[in-house]
């Protein structure tokens, strides 16, 4: 991660980056004199904190800009130093930008050549009558896509505070199969303590954690065999049920290698159905853990064995027209990747998301983002955006590209505050994870696509 200070160049609301050269400073300065006065926030280099590395800076400052204004003159295509560096850059992320996206905006103070990498943009002629206003105009259209991006995320910020419930999962199975590391793996700290040498819950457990801002609470359940009692683990099931509105998201965690559905696990079903009715399980993923373990058969026919036996037993008490097809996942919480060559916690990640309840997909989008940000859990192009529909609930035919091209550089962290924490200075946790829908994968690594952010 790049610890350059930006305390300067990136203060306040994120800025327009605008570039000249150095013959050209005093027509610059003018240039966003004017901006300035008509309420645009623009960053010159000179702006750039004396010591900081500047070439450093000013890629910081381009990659996190709303758009790039590049004055031209005669002395552009002469003069040497940071002027051609810029043009290069800025041309070059331009190219991995969306057709018809505002980004690179060259702003003529002169009739003059445009750079070859340039070329094919439209120039604002600011020595032209109307080539100031032509200017602005774009840079209006900018700041519209930006305040639709703000809306978007400060409903998502209002439907957090304004609600008194809880993001709450509710673990299942027995004693030793994994589920403390499986949710663990899921929101990516330890919110419960793992002693691999014994048996963790032996009575209700309750975290209470918050993540980016975004509080959740994990009931972790007994091993309903060490109960060996229905009424007693329906005393259990019942106060877990009076303390939350609604069970966001139930985890059912069982042993891949498993031959069979235990006497134990039909009855803990059988007893969530009845206390905490079958809609119960609309908002429910199994998990299948100890998945590199050894199996009574081939991986991909164990998965769908021990799924079939599950669901069957799941639908004995709960209706499909309701619950829907509750989706099992095989994961192994001691490896990043199952036999068949998958990284599970993609799978596991994504299955959650669209399985959990309306009321929790923005909490948990918020409180694991940075985790798809820094590539801990590695999602495709498609899935990021899933991921930015689900938790904002952007509905029917908004173009996610649109709405937020162009770069949004340090945006969204500065409109939800503390919900996302910074980086570098600024908060910027949210802007760098949905710049990434503007990117082109060049090849199918992933992790090429997630490594796009600012580092």
């Amino acid at each position: 991660m790049k610890t350059t200070n930006t305390n300067k160049i990136l203060s306040g609301l994120p800025s327009f980056y605008l570039c000249y050269a150095k013959s050209d400073i005093e027509q610059a300065r003018e240039l966003r004199n004017k901006l300035v006065a008509d309420s645009f926030n623009v960053t010159l280099e000179e702006d750039i904190t004396p010591g900081q590395n500047k070439r450093m800076s000013i890629d910081l400052v381009i990659e996190n800009s709303w758009a790039i204004i590049i004055c031209l003159s005669s002395n552009t295509i002469v003069e040497e130093g940071e002027i051609q560096y810029t043009i290069k850059k800025v041309a070059e992320l331009s190219l991995e930008k969306p057709e018809n996206t505002i980004f690179a905006i060259p702003a003529k103070l002169e009739a003059c050549d445009m750079p070859r990498a340039l070329s094919a943009l439209q120039p604002a002629n600011i020595f032209e009558e109307n080539g100031y206003t032509n200017l602005v105009n774009s840079l209006n259209q900018v700041k519209t896509n930006m305040t639709n991006l703000q809306q978007v995320i400060q409903n998502a910020k209002t439907r957090i505070n304004s609600s008194n419930n809880k993001l709450d999962f509710l673990l299942v199975g027995r004693s030793g199969v994994g589920k403390s590391s499986t949710i663990n793996s899921l929101m990516g700290e330890e919110v419960s303590e793992v002693n691999p040498f014994e048996a963790q819950t032996q009575e209700i457990l309750l975290f209470e954690n918050e993540i980016e801002g975004v509080k959740y609470r994990v009931f972790d359940t007994p091993g309903f065999e060490d109960t060996n009692d229905d009424n007693r683990t329906r005393n259990i099931l019942e106060k877990i049920q009076k303390t939350t509105s609604q069970i966001d998201c139930l985890i059912f965690v069982t042993p891949l290698g498993e031959t069979r559905v235990r006497s134990d696990e039909q009855k803990s079903i059988e007893l969530i159905s009845e206390v905490f009715g079958s809609a119960v399980w609309k908002h429910s993923v199994i998990a299948f853990t100890f998945s590199n373990g050894n199996l009574p058969a081939p991986f991909n026919e164990t998965y769908q064995k021990r799924t079939e036996l599950l669901k069957k037993e799941i639908l004995k008490f709960a209706n499909k027209s309701v619950t829907g097809d509750v989706p099992s996942i095989a994961i192994d919480n001691q490896s990043s990747l199952i036999p068949n060559g998958e990284a599970w916690i993609s799978n596991f990640y994504m299955t959650v998301l669209q399985r959990i309840s309306d009321a929790g997909k923005t909490p948990f989008v918020l409180a694991t983002i940075k985790r798809v940000e820094n590539g801990e859990i590695p999602l495709s192009e498609e899935q990021v955006k899933e991921v930015i529909k689900s938790g904002f609930d952007i509905k029917g035919a908004i173009d996610i590209t649109s709405l937020f091209a162009p770069s949004i550089g340090g945006a969204i962290g500065l409109i939800i505050g503390g919900t996302i924490a910074p980086f570098v200075g600024v908060g910027l946790g949210l802007a760098a994870f949905a710049a990434m829908l503007y990117k082109k994968e060049k090849e199918p690594s992933v992790a090429k696509l997630i490594n796009h952010r600012l580092k």
